[in-house]
């Protein structure tokens, strides 16, 4: 499939920051309440960021995904096309989430917060899959409804 790594790089940056500001909020924020650091500033940087990642994230995937699906034949493809959103999805939250998580100077790693990693990365895959494959179909079923051409008695 032609697009595949276009579906899997899209849905993968999209879920990437989202994932490292979640690990960031889960696992770095305890720890710099525990330094008293001044926790208002990071808090308001915190929230800031968290609103524009909930209403940004959503917003671009639909976008992007929809520019993509104008070009697939959906009828033929769907299933690669809901394989690459949720392996994209679920890389992008892995990698996320690990990347802040091993960095964390307090958080001890084990065996069973490797299974959490990959429990949150899993439940950031499931809404790209939903809103990915949406926008690809709308663009698929709105291009196949412009090519459907009828001709009008007078012109048969």
């Amino acid at each position: 499939m032609r697009y595949g790594v276009i579906i899997l790089l899209v849905s993968f940056l999209v879920v990437l920051p989202q994932a490292m500001l979640q690990s960031y909020l889960q696992y770095f924020l305890p720890t710099l309440i525990a330094q008293g650091s001044n926790i208002d500033v990071y808090n308001v940087f915190a929230a800031i960021l968290t609103l524009i990642g909930i209403f940004l994230n959503p917003v671009m995937l639909f976008i992007l995904m929809y520019l993509v699906g104008r070009n697939l034949r959906l009828n033929s493809v769907y299933l690669a096309v809901l394989g690459y959103l949720f392996l994209g999805g679920l890389l992008g939250g892995l990698v996320g989430r690990a990347v802040i998580y091993y960095a964390s100077p307090v958080v001890p790693k084990t065996v069973i917060d490797s299974v959490t990693i990959l429990t949150y990365s899993l439940e950031s895959a499931i809404p790209v899959v939903f809103a990915g494959f949406t926008a690809a179909a709308i663009a698929y079923f709105g291009k196949a409804r412009g090519q459907t051409t009828t001709t009008s008695p007078a012109e048969a």
